[in-house]
């Protein structure tokens, strides 16, 4: 079946800051905006493997099942046990030649135990905010985003920095801080809004035309 860039791909249920959950529909866009941006951090060739530990009712999970088929490495699914055992997930990784992962801050140092030497190059990171940087021998990618609009910041993250920053908007994403009368807000310490512009946005909420 042929499928168009914006036809409705799946549906991410998200409650937002209402603690209300609704389905926000997005596109085959959006999986391709998630790939081009991971894969902006980091390509991994043949010979190469993916790990994924992510849930596949997470939409970030979209970064691993996709990235391989457009790379040509390979992709591993983590099992439960794996996850709970440290010394086996990281026999894993080495074993499978891991050289990219998606994990939540709280996972980093479980994986990147003390004194583990493992072949991740990039560690990618979202979904809770995190209280230090780690240091470890891979890359930190921090990503920024919504439901509605794709993984639609990134940034390369050290311990200099601070988890505060949001990042720099990815390949065909545009950003604007308007204020409430839509005007580019230059001051600092000045309230705005985020505008977030790119062919990856959402269609809308399901069922729920108003807020659409």
């Amino acid at each position: 079946v042929h499928r168009e860039a914006h036809d409705p791909a799946f549906i991410t249920y998200t409650s937002g800051s209402t603690g209300k959950p609704k389905g926000v529909v997005d596109t085959y866009a959006y999986i391709d905006n998630h790939n081009r941006a991971r894969l902006n951090f980091y390509t991994p060739g043949p010979g190469e493997c993916i790990g994924n530990i992510v849930r596949f009712s997470y939409a970030v999970s979209t970064y691993d099942l996709f990235s391989p088929l457009l790379t040509g490495s390979n992709l591993y699914i983590f099992r439960d046990e794996e996850l709970l055992n440290q010394s086996l997930l990281v026999s894993r990784v080495r074993s499978l030649n891991v050289t990219s992962m998606f994990m939540i801050p709280s996972m980093i140092p479980v994986v990147f135990a003390p004194g583990e030497e493992l072949p991740i190059r990039l560690v990618l990171t979202a979904g809770e905010k995190a209280r230090r940087i780690p240091d470890i021998s891979a890359r930190i990618a921090e990503i920024y985003g919504s439901s509605e609009a794709a993984a639609v910041t990134g940034r390369f993250a050290s311990q200099e920095d601070s988890w505060d920053l949001l990042g720099k908007p990815t390949d065909g994403t545009q950003l604007f801080l308007l204020d409430e009368e839509g005007r580019p807000v230059t001051e600092p310490g000045t309230v705005g809004e985020l505008y977030i512009v790119n062919d990856a946005l959402a269609l809308g909420y399901l069922n729920l035309p108003e807020e659409t």
